[in-house]
């Protein structure tokens, strides 16, 4: 099936050179793009000379960025860059701020760690007259506070859309996980928490629910992350859940996302959207975690996680019907983040 149009993508993060095929094949395919986050210092530095101060710059990704805009404006396919930034002197999220202007730059030892009100604001209205919209990638240092209202803005552009009719969808990893921390997975049409494997499915291979990007049907029994994976003759792949126990097939693939106040454990399986509320039985520990599903394609099925990262005060189960997918909500004890945020990762 062919998408409502205007499509406009969104891609965000740190490296050009990480996402090269991810941007080709959307520029083939959209009328329009987004480029955000860390990535579009390089792109506003070498091709339209502008000081980014110690900003991110992608040396490898130099080399292409002129070739990817000719591509796009070859395909008439509309590239929208941010214009301004907040900028901060440390990679931190308590600090003195600066706001700073293309027309300016970025100052000497300062750098772009989220997108300004005015990219923020040129962002929605491009996600607003859009049908449908494909987002990869944060558009600054969310998992700092104060450097996360640009990423905010784009997922409540991109459920905007959604409410209003349109089609939103969010291609794994850190815009997943964006998602996650404010609890707005069910906002928008579609989340795949696939991460790493998003972007191989958005660079031209075909994803459940996002069909719209391809010409080709789709062709599948599950996905990547999550669902199992089935080669051609529907046997299953060795990777794929190999645990048998008395209390039924074990579940051992899995994605997660680490919110404010809960960390949500997805688990997507072909044939959860038969089953009842009254098959899932969920029960936890401070430090662990289990689900039973009494019965999902004819067989029962478990899911065990135990050694936490931190302590829990209990889980809740929701079913997502209609997206093969179940949820568990854990209540974190203390508001503190489950992961460790590197460096590296930058403005994505």
């Amino acid at each position: 099936t062919n998408p409502a149009r205007p499509l406009v993508a969104v891609v965000g993060g740190a490296k050009i050179s990480d996402k090269i095929k991810l941007i080709e094949n959307l520029i083939d395919k959209a009328d329009g793009i987004i480029i955000c986050g860390g990535m579009a210092y390089t792109f506003l530095k070498q091709c339209f000379g502008m000081q980014i101060g110690k900003s991110l710059f992608d040396k490898k990704g130099a080399d292409i960025v002129q070739g990817i805009l000719d591509k796009a404006k070859a395909k008439g396919c509309e590239v929208t860059l941010p214009v301004d930034w907040l900028c901060g002197q440390e990679f931190k999220n308590d600090q003195e701020t600066k706001l700073a202007t293309r027309e300016e730059g970025i100052p000497d030892g300062w750098e772009g760690m989220d997108c300004g009100p005015k990219s923020m604001e040129l962002f929605a209205n491009t996600v607003k007259a859009a049908k449908t919209v494909v987002w990869n990638g944060p558009a600054g240092v969310f998992e700092f506070d104060n450097f996360s209202k640009g990423t905010k803005a784009l997922l409540d552009a991109v459920a905007g859309l959604h409410a209003s009719g349109g089609v939103g969808i969010i291609g794994g990893g850190d815009s997943a996980t964006a998602a996650a921390k404010w609890d707005m997975e069910d906002k928008v049409s579609f989340v795949s928490t696939g991460g790493g494997a998003s972007l191989e499915l958005l660079e031209g291979k075909v994803l459940p629910g996002i069909a719209a990007l391809t010409d080709a049907p789709p062709k599948w029994e599950g996905t990547v992350t999550g669902k199992y994976q089935w080669d051609d003759s529907k046997k299953k792949n060795t990777d794929a859940d190999k645990d048998m126990g008395s209390a039924g097939d074990a579940i051992t693939k899995y994605s997660w996302g680490d919110g404010k106040k809960q960390v949500s454990i997805y688990i997507e399986l072909d044939g959860l959207d038969d089953c009842t509320e009254d098959m899932f039985q969920a029960s936890s520990g401070e430090k662990d975690v289990s689900l039973t599903i009494a019965k999902v394609a004819g067989r029962r099925r478990t899911f065990s996680l135990k050694d936490l990262a931190h302590e829990i005060d209990g889980v809740k189960v929701n079913h997502k019907k209609g997206k093969g997918m179940v949820v568990l909500k854990l209540t974190k004890k203390e508001e503190q983040p489950w992961f460790k945020l590197q460096e590296s990762s930058g403005s994505g």
